[in-house]
């Protein structure tokens, strides 16, 4: 919404089943977060769209903040001198798509990319095909050998003006060798429930042997680990002799306690909980089970079995009982594997630590690239100097740590950015290289000034330690601190909008926020500012001012839901990237509504509203309609004796930054069948 002159206001409400088919003020359920723009976890091409000039090639995209990002299932835009659908330019601007690509049989593939102007595009970090350039409707084309598994991929293409198309295919033993435009499948940031099967034809000796770094010759999922010993091939097998597998999973556990696991193997087997060795099932033998207790606590677990068959019958079987089992046997159910394995993993609050177990020298080494033997979530990197090892770590010393999250700050201002440590480390804010404290030291303290404003900040710090005593602390001071060292909490700010103020002049429609820096931002619970010609609490201004607040709701039941946005002057409502809602103008207290059916889950919201002068007030609010089965639309109201030919007075209660209760009420049908 936007706000020229005279009165101001803004009110984003819904009422549904949700709600009791009441009008109600609407409260952000995931406003934690930095306005997420697409899941990385989900099916789909992940597309960052960048709006600058362009030249005559694909210009550098890293360190560039794209200017919109949504998840895509195929990259297939027609070729046209025209806007692409959701995009703001038909010209100037450049895009990324990233996302994985599950191939199931072995073998050469073709991939083709046809665009107007240049792009280019990388298989699993390879420079596969070059199509860059001023150019029109141009086809280039390169083969590449895959292995059944998930390969990464990258494509990203400019337009500088003219027409503008793009779309990227494949063909191979996985589409029969026909052309086939390409579909992104989930990342492996989660990968789905059930245990990972890797299979391995080689010859066989008489104990199981180092499965690390072998290619896989087959790779599936798979829910239970438990195959009849048998002498005839396993489902799926290409042999019946002469293999090896590996499983790995995860066993999520619920109670605390002491649970006995037990694999039954012909020939030998292994098993690990945790990266510890727990069971020896190997050696050249029949159908044998082997036990073991292991006290585990409530959550996920890490499980890798291990087996080889050399010649006769094969089986094998993993089974557990403890608490979770009532103290029954039971075949353990892998519950999916978590990896946090992205660069840019940012969701959620804590900071993600990655630890590498590898000799370290006398400076920060590169640890871009490589794999990760450790990750987790931790609230905040305050680790006490000490010779022993920190907890959770399988090393005291030669390891280095990565960590990565967000930094929210409230009050634009100077901050000290303090990072303690013994061996040495580094501090980047924003991707800018902040605070040095590299090399061989003791327990030292390096400090570093920086102005943030107000908004989320990313933090990268890592640091190593080669030898003797180990620490970490990394601390800040400034306005949102009352000037005091305190450590750094990672979180993104509990629930709530995500406000975003932008002072300048305004006419009489809402104008383009996007590209707009804002002079505030903070989170707040409901948008429900009351009519008033003085300036909301927080605000600079109480005139010529626009605001955009993003947000997520959580539908529980699906339905159709009317919602309704109350402001003065102008303002606009999408749900899901879609326009949903258009209040646009200059005028006074007035409301729009619209109905759209939702399905349970979460959905996106956006509301923009401006005041030129005058009054402003702002309020959101929505109501859910179920079809019945005579064909008329009917009220669900949450008290029986409410469902009736009426109209009723609902105030809309909620309270503003002051802590006090708006004097506005509002008038609102209730129920009408």
């Amino acid at each position: 919404m936007f706000e020229r002159g005279g009165h101001a206001g803004m009110l984003f409400r819904y009422k549904g089943r949700d709600t009791g088919n009441r009008w109600t003020v609407v409260r952000s359920s995931a406003m934690g977060r930095r306005p997420r723009r697409a899941r990385a976890g989900g099916p789909g091409f992940v597309e960052r769209v960048y709006y600058f000039a362009q030249g005559g090639r694909c210009q550098n995209l890293k360190g560039r903040r794209p200017k919109m990002t949504r998840k895509v299932k195929v990259v297939n835009y027609r070729n046209t001198n025209r806007k692409w659908k959701g995009f703001v330019r038909s010209d100037h601007f450049a895009v990324r798509w990233t996302g994985v690509l599950r191939i199931r049989k072995n073998g050469h593939y073709r991939f083709g990319i046809i665009s107007d102007d240049g792009s280019k595009l990388w298989i699993n970090n390879r420079y596969t095909v070059n199509n860059d350039g001023l150019h029109g409707w141009r086809n280039r084309e390169g083969i590449k050998h895959l292995r059944p598994g998930t390969h990464a991929v990258r494509l990203e293409m400019f337009e500088r003006g003219g027409h503008a198309g793009m779309m990227m295919r494949y063909k191979g033993t996985d589409t029969r060798n026909r052309w086939k435009v390409m579909r992104a499948h989930r990342s492996g940031h989660h990968k789905g429930a059930g245990f990972r099967e890797e299979v391995f034809y080689f010859g066989q000796g008489g104990r199981c042997q180092n499965l690390k770094g072998r290619r896989a010759n087959m790779a599936r999922r798979v829910k239970v680990v438990y195959y009849r010993n048998t002498n005839r091939k396993w489902k799926g097998f290409a042999r019946s002799d002469h293999f090896a597998v590996r499983w790995t999973g995860s066993l999520r556990i619920r109670k605390s306690g002491q649970y006995r696991f037990g694999i039954i193997s012909d020939d030998g087997s292994k098993l690990w909980i945790d990266k510890r060795y727990t069971i020896n099932n190997d050696g050249l033998h029949g159908w044998r089970n082997r036990e073991a207790i292991n006290h585990l606590r409530r959550g996920a677990h890490r499980v890798r079995v291990e087996m080889f068959e050399r010649g006769g019958h094969a089986g094998m079987m993993l089974r557990y009982k403890g608490p979770d089992t009532r103290n029954r046997w039971t075949v353990v159910r892998s519950s999916g594997v978590r990896r946090l394995g992205s660069k840019n993993f940012y969701k959620g609050s804590g900071f993600v630590e990655r630890v590498y177990y590898f000799a370290q020298g006398g400076r920060c080494k590169n640890l871009n690239g490589r794999r990760a033997n450790m990750a987790r979530r931790v609230r905040m990197i305050n680790y006490r100097n000490t010779n022993r090892k920190w907890k959770g770590f399988a090393r005291s010393d030669h390891f280095a740590v990565r960590w990565t999250s967000m930094l929210r700050i409230r009050r634009t201002g100077n901050y000290y950015l303090s990072i303690v440590s013994d061996d040495g480390s580094k501090l980047w804010i924003d991707n800018k290289y902040t605070v040095n404290n590299d090399g061989l030291h003791g327990w030292r303290n390096r400090m570093a000034i920086k102005h943030l404003r107000a908004g989320s900040h990313r933090v990268k710090i890592e640091m190593f330690e080669r030898g003797g005593h180990a620490g970490m602390l990394f601390r800040y001071k400034g306005p949102d601190t009352g000037n005091r060292w305190k450590v750094v909490r990672s979180g993104s700010g509990g629930s709530g909008w995500s406000e975003k103020a932008f002072y300048f002049g305004q006419g009489g429609r809402c104008a383009n926020l996007n590209g707009r820096r804002a002079n505030m931002a903070r989170v707040i619970k409901v948008i429900n500012y009351r009519n008033t010609g003085g300036k909301c609490p927080g605000f600079a201004r109480s005139n010529h001012f626009a605001v955009r607040w993003t947000g997520r709701m959580r539908i529980r039941k699906r339905g159709a839901y009317r919602f309704g946005i109350i402001s003065d002057d102008g303002s606009k409502l999408w749900i899901d990237n879609r326009f949903t809602i258009n209040n646009d103008g200059l005028h006074g207290w007035r409301n729009r509504e619209a109905i759209k059916h939702l399905r349970s889950g979460v959905h996106r919201m956006r509301v923009e509203m401006f005041e030129r002068g005058g009054h402003l007030e702002c309020c959101l609010g929505t109501e859910d309609l179920t079809l019945e089965t005579d064909g008329q639309w009917r009220v669900q109201a949450e008290k029986a004796n409410a469902v009736a030919n009426a109209v009723a007075l609902v105030p809309l209660i909620a309270k503003d930054f002051s802590g006090n209760r708006p004097s506005t009420s509002v008038k609102v049908v209730v129920a009408r069948i």
